[in-house]
Parts: C-alpha cells; structure tokens; sequence
C-alpha cells in the first residue's frame, strides 16, 4: 500500500515556485508528518497483552506514532525503559498520552533520575527529562517517581 506524500515535496512554499520537475530523495509523507490537529484528535492507544508495550496510531497510519516500552523491576515497581515519537508527530501529546495510559493502567509509572554512565543506560535522554519534568509539572506523574532506580 502506498504512502501518501505531501504537497511541500511539490511545492516549495518559502520560494513560491513548483518543484514538478525535481527529483525528491527523501519524499516527506503524511504518514511521518500529520497536521498536529489530525493526531490530537485521532489517537489511539493501545496496550499488548502485559500491558509492558503501548503504542500511539492514527486511523489509517501505516506506522505508530509513538511506543512506550516499561520494565518491571525486582520490586514489582513499573518503570519507564524506552519511549519513542516519530519526529513529525512530537509535541503533540503523543508521550504524555503513552504515559498517562500507562498509570492508568499500574497506578505508577516510575521514571529514573540515574545520572550518566558508561556502563549502563538508566539514564533520561535530553528529550526523556523535559517530559518527565512536564508530566510531573502537570501533576500527570508525582515528584517521587522520578527516582533513582533499585538493582
């Protein structure tokens, strides 16, 4: 099945002239790039089976949008592991919807505050603590599940 690609590889918008006849690379799709009102108000999220994988789709997408991937530590404790938007569809609530389903369904989800190391990869990406640190601005999370993580 085809992608639907956008005008913008047709058009270039900032010069006002068409690009008909240009040879395009890398083709941008509507699939990889929604309108960000198509995606806040088509998402869906849905949960496998251990509800340990989520993922974010739109009607019609022929990819997710975004996967959540959480961890049961020896604790029982539900923690964060991997979390991934595709770079069209960030800051539309993607995370924060992936998250929120998450403590929906474990009541907490426990994010790491362990600094960096060579050895192990606890540790939030740049992108990972601005949404935690939104997510717990936004009372979605509770300061005291941003914490160090056990063995």
């Amino acid at each position: 099945m085809g992608r639907q690609t956008l005008i913008t590889n047709w058009f270039d918008p900032a010069h006002g002239i068409a690009r008909l006849n240009t040879p395009i690379a890398n083709p941008r799709t509507l699939e990889a790039n929604p309108p960000a009102a198509y995606v806040r108000r088509h998402m869906r999220i849905t949960a496998d089976d251990d509800q340990t994988n989520y993922v974010c789709r739109i009607p019609h997408a022929h990819a997710n949008l975004g996967e959540l991937e959480l961890y049961t530590d020896n604790n029982s404790a539900v923690w964060i592991n991997n979390i991934q938007v595709i770079a069209g569809a960030r800051r539309n609530g993607v995370a924060r919807r992936l998250v929120e389903r998450a403590i929906a369904d474990h009541g907490q989800v426990y994010a790491s505050n362990s600094p960096h190391d060579d050895h192990g990869t606890r540790e939030l990406s740049a992108d990972g603590f601005g949404l935690v640190m939104g997510l717990i601005a936004a009372n979605v999370m509770q300061q005291g599940w941003y914490k160090f993580p056990v063995a």
